[in-house]
């Protein structure tokens, strides 16, 4: 009689060990799914010429420098952006720096909110951070004619930097030096020590996680994911 009280006791904990184990894969999967169903973002940035936002005087301003900023959702589901901000950090500190077009789809045209991405789509948006220039900068830019005739914004920024870099600057004030090929400005080289400046993006999507991604200058060419907080 002990045999089948055995036998059966065998199968009982059998059945829950399986039990036990399809209610483990289920929650992995449902787990799994839920991650996958979350808000995940990554970046690629890129500086970028653009048209030139320039709003100050000949003593002191604030410059527009642009990126190229390419979001990629990482997620299966559709992701909305509806809040976007610009923050500029120099000198130790943060500052928001209104008055600008801080987002465009292309070809200088306004980029609203939200911006939706369905899942695995990417997408590039062109971001303008505003800099603060030092009194040297200021007075290279105002005395270019553009400055003068009020048609400043016309022109492309690489026409600025190489006013710029014809005066031994970069928009912080760095010095440089220009380079001349046959006759034609070419760019610059730029030697230590370099002062830098970082401006960060903040995103924020319709469920409530919040992306930052970082654009830099003196540009650093790097591919990562957007820091996030769900």
């Amino acid at each position: 009689m002990a045999q089948p009280s055995s036998t059966h006791e065998r199968f009982n904990t059998a059945i829950a060990a399986t039990a036990l184990l399809v209610s483990g894969a289920s929650a992995f999967f449902t787990w799994t799914s839920n991650q996958a169903k979350r808000d995940a973002l990554s970046t690629v940035v890129r500086p970028v010429d653009c048209r030139t936002e320039y709003h100050g005087g000949t003593e002191s301003g604030d410059i527009g420098l642009c990126w190229g900023v390419t979001l990629a959702n990482d997620s299966e589901n559709r992701l909305s952006i509806v809040d976007a901000r610009v923050l500029d950090i120099q000198s130790g500190r943060t500052v928001l720096i209104g008055g600008f077009q801080n987002f465009e789809a292309g070809g200088g045209v306004p980029l609203g909110l939200p911006i939706i991405l369905d899942g695995g789509e990417a997408k590039e948006i062109f971001v303008r951070g505003a800099v603060m220039v030092p009194p040297a900068v200021a007075r290279v830019i105002s005395q270019m004619p553009e400055y003068q005739n009020h048609t400043l914004d016309k022109i492309p920024l690489a026409s600025v930097q190489r006013a710029l870099a014809m005066a031994n600057l970069d928009f912080l004030g760095n010095r440089v030096e220009p380079t001349i090929i046959n006759g034609k400005y070419s760019g610059f080289s730029i030697s230590p020590p370099v002062k830098g400046v970082v401006d960060v993006l903040t995103l924020t999507t319709g469920r409530g996680a919040t992306f930052s991604v970082r654009m830099t200058y003196p540009p650093e060419f790097d591919r990562q994911p957007a820091r996030g907080r769900h």
